[in-house]
């Protein structure tokens, strides 16, 4: 339980950091860098990532009564995996990013 803990730290003070550093880029300059964008995309795609493994792990943890409807970790568990699905969190945004830090060929009109 201790690396769920760790986990959800983790990528809640990697996502604030970015977000803090976009946002106080695009309240003076109104424009974010590529590197802005690209570091924004992996920060929020990692987070979600992260709060799903977390997630799972409470639920995983918690037993044969967190699969009832009226659970708390059930609501959590089914939560966190229709957002799983969302645009955002698509694993291959981890290989368009790196594709970018990595100076090769994007579509940049995806970041």
């Amino acid at each position: 339980m201790l690396n769920a803990e760790a986990s959800l730290r983790a990528g809640r003070a990697f996502l604030t950091e970015t977000v803090r550093d976009v946002w106080a880029t695009v309240s003076t300059n109104s424009t974010l860098s590529m590197d802005q964008r690209a570091a924004l995309r992996v920060a929020t795609t990692h987070t979600i990532r992260l709060a799903i493994q977390v997630v799972d792990t409470v639920y995983n943890a918690a037993g044969a009564t967190a699969v009832y409807e009226g659970h708390l970790l059930q609501r959590a568990f089914q939560d966190m995996h229709v957002i799983s699905q969302h645009t955002q969190a698509r694993r291959t945004h981890y290989e368009f990013v790196g594709r970018h830090w990595l100076g090769l060929p994007i579509d940049e009109t995806r970041l």
